[in-house]
């Protein structure tokens, strides 16, 4: 300050008290966030103990704590992702092989590239771009029916989703 006084007496004796109490507040919840991570420190312990993967439990509390919406929305570009890297199948609508036959890359494809062009013919024929349409005329996870979405998307068959979450059919039927 410009007369030499100290910068307390900027504070009057409210403020003070104020601000001490939210200081004290602060420190007392700290000691308790303490004790809360050492309780659960305590129970991955445990659970260790049990036999169970701390790793994966904590990878369950991470999710449980997102959005069921936007759970599936990384879950389907992971698998995108993953389908793209060649990690796995693209679409898991197939029916289950008998244990004697034997299914080729090749068979994967064509069952992908039918259910894209069967959710293609139906968006197109319907004016529907919605992504839980595709799934339930076809009957197909939320997953693989956002997947089908998004790659109609990235071929122009239909807009990317708007601030509301709707599409639009841009391209017209055949």
């Amino acid at each position: 300050m410009a007369d030499g006084g100290s910068n307390i007496d900027v504070l009057n004796s409210t403020a003070q008290g104020q601000l001490k109490s939210i200081i004290e507040r602060v420190e007392r919840l700290e000691v308790e966030k303490a004790e809360v991570a050492e309780q659960i420190k305590e129970v991955f312990a445990e659970a260790k103990g049990n036999g169970f993967d701390v790793k994966i439990l904590r990878r369950v509390v991470r999710l449980r704590k997102t959005d069921k919406a936007k759970r599936q929305e990384e879950d389907a570009i992971l698998d995108l992702y993953l389908a793209a890297l060649g990690e796995l199948p693209l679409f898991e609508r197939a029916a289950a092989p008998s244990s004697d036959a034997i299914v080729t890359a090749q068979d994967v494809i064509d069952v992908a590239h039918t259910l894209y062009r069967e959710a293609v013919a139906l968006v197109l024929e319907n004016r529907n771009a919605s992504t839980s349409f595709v799934q339930r005329k076809l009957q197909l996870p939320h997953k693989t029916a956002l997947v089908l979405m998004d790659l109609m998307e990235a071929q122009g068959v239909v807009s990317p989703a708007d601030f509301k979450g709707k599409r639009q059919v841009l391209a017209l039927a055949p």
